[in-house]
């Protein structure tokens, strides 16, 4: 998997052209207030996020269940938020190669997360402040997603695979088959979702349009090939 991730102020992802929407579809479900262009198609409602993560989503054919955990449980607990957590105790997904996931099974495997787990320092991160590497920085990122109770819009994007080594024209053979992509993507929400935090989607195989405001800017590019 393949993943851009923002983290965001705000957010909105817009349907304008559905696939797999008929003609009829599309003209009786005009999104008020955004122009004639921009359908729902097949009762697509524009969702939204206020702070939290734009994650765009790239799933290759030898991505499964593995991917799925390892990917949901960095997302959740990357420390990039400076807001002050509440002191209840949230529920996070844990990283464990042996678990099924909501891929292969209907109940998620989940656990409780508590602030003080995601805020004591590993022993690189305590390095690190020692030599003065980031410390400003990390000041200003001490809460995850699930401390700070943000939301996730999650995008499906194909074209994180492309290959552009050749020629003018990028070539998305590496990105995975659409049916087993769709699959995957749709696993990685329900396990994001298992955590207790709000993740609003995007509309798979459509053109859609993404408006946000990076906060920070912070963006991300996390790849499991690089990890496991």
């Amino acid at each position: 998997m393949r993943i851009i991730l923002q983290k965001v102020s705000r957010a909105r992802v817009e349907v304008v052209d559905d696939a797999g929407a008929s003609d009829t579809d599309a003209a009786e479900a005009v999104v008020p207030g955004v122009g004639d262009r921009h359908r729902a198609g097949n009762g697509f409602t524009p969702p939204s996020i206020a702070h939290g993560y734009v994650l765009l989503v790239g799933v290759a054919d030898d991505d499964g269940d593995r991917e799925i955990r390892w990917m949901a449980h960095k997302i959740l607990h990357l420390r990039l938020f400076a807001d002050t957590p509440s002191s209840n105790a949230r529920i996070s997904v844990r990283y464990d190669p042996a678990a099924p996931t909501p891929a292969s099974t209907a109940t998620p495997q989940i656990m409780q997360h508590h602030e003080s787990d995601s805020l004591t320092p590993t022993a690189d991160e305590a390095a690190d402040r020692s030599r003065g590497g980031s410390g400003s920085r990390q000041s200003r990122m001490q809460y995850s997603i699930l401390d700070s109770h943000g939301s996730i819009l999650s995008i499906p994007q194909f074209t994180l695979f492309a290959d552009i080594s050749k020629g003018n024209r990028p070539s998305f053979f590496a990105a995975g088959e659409p049916v087993h992509a769709e699959r995957v993507w749709h696993a990685f929400n329900r396990m994001l979702r298992s955590s207790g935090i709000e993740v609003r989607e995007g509309r798979f195989g459509s053109h859609m349009e993404v408006s946000l405001h990076n906060d920070g800017p912070v963006t991300l590019q996390i790849d499991t090939a690089d990890f496991i």
